[in-house]
């Protein structure tokens, strides 16, 4: 009765313990690969420069400017009763700038950088699932050894039987020195393809680990259940006039292809906007200042504001 209650608390307390499985690793390479954060990392520069990028090419250029100086000078009025004027001069001052005529080259470089984002975000997505696909063959790997080595430790454990059989024989005189090593090499190549499985068990948790990262530390994994293994069976089988269909569709939805093609985008806009550098170009500029002036000499405030425009055509 008390081995029962032994084995019960044991099993209680195996069943806390949870093995990391698929999921939970994918997560981990979601978030500790340095190859896909520093993908990542590109493609938010990317996308910054795409943002301002459309802001550059479609809004005008607004500059504000707050300035307060202070100069001395001798006094050069020679009604002054001081050597020297002391004056204050604080303003705030505007300026905006639109080009209305550049032969699109706002246009073509604002795509050029879309392009760009976009490759940027295809590559983050091609790096996300090679990994994904790394570590789904790796599970995969593992999951069979582990199974392996469950049943050849099984076979071993009967081979052990057979092969005590097959000494009680030959000591009784039944069966000659022959059959016993026989079973001898037989049971050592089970053992040694027990040690090669293990062998190759390890080998693909290390791989994992160096997959998810050598800094997080990974207890146990859980191979794929049994009962869930994949069931070929509910696949529909890809018939010849669905060829051209599944390799159409793989081809879309490749995202290493899809960065190529933005790359490939991403140049020819920005090669036609280098070509518009040299286009003639008109564009309007609008000033506006306004500024307090404060003389210490005449005890005088003069205030003043100025507004200007100008429209400037260039020809480079």
């Amino acid at each position: 009765m008390l081995g029962r209650w032994v084995l019960y608390i044991v099993m209680i307390f195996s069943s806390s313990v949870s093995a990391m499985d698929l999921l939970e690793l994918e997560n981990l390479v979601k978030a500790s690969s340095n190859e896909i954060q520093g993908q990542k990392i590109r493609q938010d520069q990317a996308e910054r420069e795409y943002y301002q990028q459309a802001i550059d090419s479609f809004l005008p250029s607004v500059q504000a400017r707050l300035f307060s100086q202070k100069s001395r000078r001798k006094a050069d009025n020679i009604f002054s009763n001081f050597s020297v004027d002391t004056e204050w001069q604080n303003g705030i001052e505007i300026a905006g700038q639109y080009t209305f005529l550049n032969n699109s080259q706002g246009y073509h470089q604002f795509k050029a950088r879309q392009f760009s984002f976009y490759q940027q975000r295809s590559q983050t997505y091609n790096f996300v699932m090679q990994r994904l696909l790394r570590l789904a063959q790796l599970y995969l790997d593992y999951s069979r050894n582990y199974y392996q080595v469950e049943i050849l430790e099984e076979l071993v454990k009967l081979d052990e039987k057979i092969l005590r059989k097959s000494q009680q024989r030959f000591r009784n005189g039944i069966t000659g020195k022959s059959e016993v090593d026989r079973a001898q090499f037989r049971h050592l190549d089970l053992v040694n393809e027990v040690e090669s499985q293990k062998t190759a068990l390890n080998n693909t948790q290390i791989e994992i680990q160096k997959l998810v990262g050598l800094d997080i530390k990974i207890e146990k994994l859980s191979p794929i259940p049994m009962e869930k293994r994949f069931n070929f069976k509910k696949y529909d089988l890809v018939t010849a006039d669905k060829i051209d269909e599944y390799v159409q569709k793989a081809l879309d939805e490749n995202d290493a292809l899809k960065s190529i093609k933005h790359s490939i985008q991403n140049a020819h806009y920005q090669k036609t906007a280098n070509k518009l550098r040299l286009a003639p170009r008109m564009s309007l500029n609008l000033n506006y200042a306004y500024f307090q002036e404060h003389t210490v000499d005449f005890w005088a405030d003069d205030k003043q504001s100025s507004f200007s425009s100008l429209l400037k055509f260039e020809v480079p």
